[in-house]
């Protein structure tokens, strides 16, 4: 018998005369399959209850509700601008989603702070803002009222501080920065559609150009029969290595030579993002990014800085996660 049915088959069967139960429908909305809760669903009256409970306590109907968040017609991901929280509002669509770019785009060129959460989250969401040439994360954060801001807003669970009051107040996005999102939200839609011009690469600002660069890898016929790396980093030096040396591997073939040496200094002249960047840094940042290849067998050794793709690959997984608190 099902562990979860088991205690509470024993406490029903024990009943003589009526057995009343009630439940919390959020938790059941959000808890894993059991043959307790299929039982549950059955009923008309309790699929309903639980279906609603599910949809009022996502971290999107929250926000949105609470935020009055305006979404934009983006493509490539779900932003929104909040003039309540004077803040933008982002969905990711998983923990290691390299759209996490964009959340770094926005620390980058604008004040605001980015609320942002993980698509199917429950409740809780987290904030990015920019902290010098890197991202500040803040813990989980709730929904709560706030006095002094006379309104719902969201609030760290560890304090149940008001993180709206305690920001400086930003400026709107101005007509212009709209339409820069606007038309690299097109160029980016673009890769994914074939229609894109690899030599419009250095047009984007370097966070978008490392989504960019892992995008048209993932475009290409070949990353489907792999697990590829996501690319990752202390830096956006490392993170654009990263990306730039997955952009190349996977187009090659078992018999082509992954020249280390060659890929950095040839992507070094070619990107322009590059131009105050040491090339012996950068070299140090290919090698290091090629090197998290042929440690997980995705790349076979033939020489000091050469490789080849390996013909058979293990399982690999990748990539940092941003939908919970985590260094930038």
């Amino acid at each position: 018998m099902d562990v979860q049915v088991s205690p509470r088959f024993c406490a029903y069967s024990r009943a003589t005369t009526l057995c009343i139960a009630v439940y919390e429908a959020e938790s059941f909305a959000w808890a894993t399959p059991s043959r307790f809760k299929d039982v549950l669903r059955l009923s008309e009256t309790h699929r309903a209850a639980m279906d609603q409970a599910w949809a009022i306590s996502h971290a999107r109907s929250l926000v949105e509700s609470s935020s009055e968040a305006n979404w934009w017609p983006t493509q490539t991901l779900s932003l929104g601008w909040s003039e309540a929280w004077n803040a933008w509002i982002v969905e990711l669509e998983s923990v290691d989603e390299i759209r996490w770019c964009w959340v770094e785009f926005l620390t980058q060129h604008h004040m605001a702070p980015v609320f942002y959460w993980c698509a199917g989250a429950r409740r809780y969401f987290f904030c990015a803002q920019a902290d010098g040439d890197s991202i500040s994360q803040s813990g989980t954060l709730r929904l709560d009222d706030c006095e002094d801001c006379a309104r719902v807003t969201p609030h760290l669970l560890s304090t149940a501080t008001c993180v709206v009051c305690s920001m400086p107040a930003a400026h709107p996005p101005s007509h212009a920065f709209e339409g820069s999102i606007l038309e690299f939200d097109q160029q980016l839609s673009d890769i994914t559609h074939g229609r894109y011009d690899a030599k419009r690469l250095n047009t984007l600002p370097r966070a978008l150009l490392i989504l960019a660069l892992v995008s048209m890898a993932r475009a290409h016929p070949a990353f489907a029969t792999r697990d590829w790396m996501v690319p990752s980093g202390s830096s956006w030096v490392y993170r654009l290595a990263g990306a730039c040396v997955l952009f190349h591997v996977v187009r090659a073939s078992p018999e082509d030579t992954i020249d280390s040496k060659r890929l950095a200094d040839r992507s070094h002249v070619w990107l322009d993002c590059l131009d105050s960047i040491d090339s012996k840094l950068w070299r140090q940042a290919i090698a290091s990014a090629i090197n998290v290849l042929y440690q997980r067998n995705t790349l076979v050794k033939k020489g000091t800085g050469l490789y080849r793709l390996q013909h058979r690959l293990t399982g690999m997984t990748s990539g940092t996660s941003y939908c919970r608190q985590s260094s930038a």
